[in-house]
């Protein structure tokens, strides 16, 4: 009994941790992001407005950027699913496609 009592605590802190390196990224991922003429910019309310990408919603989870475009229908079938990687000072935002090919978007938060 009191394994599965060390098993169970380890097991509740270590998804713990998981789940508030994601609710602290979220956090920090708000703001307007920029490279060249590309914008991306993730609202408190859940809500993404991008000069290319449109508008939409988005959800952080896992080092993954899920963005949903409600702007057109067919777009909002299939959400576009990125990993993303934040630096430590949290001002530059590197979005990867995980396509292999080892091309990113670096953005830089503005300031």
């Amino acid at each position: 009994m009191k394994k599965f009592v060390i098993v169970f605590l380890f097991i509740f802190a270590l998804i713990g941790l998981c789940y508030a390196q994601s609710a602290n990224d979220a956090q920090r991922i708000l703001g307007t992001w920029l490279v060249d003429d590309f914008s991306l910019t993730f609202n408190a309310n859940g809500t993404y407005a991008s000069s290319q990408w449109g508008n939409g919603n988005y959800f952080v989870s896992n080092s993954k950027l899920i963005l949903n475009n409600t702007d057109d229908i067919q777009m909002a079938i299939s959400a576009l699913i990125l990993t993303y990687y934040l630096s430590a000072d949290g001002k530059v935002l590197v979005l990867d496609d995980s396509s292999g090919d080892g091309n990113g978007i670096w953005l830089n938060k503005k300031k």
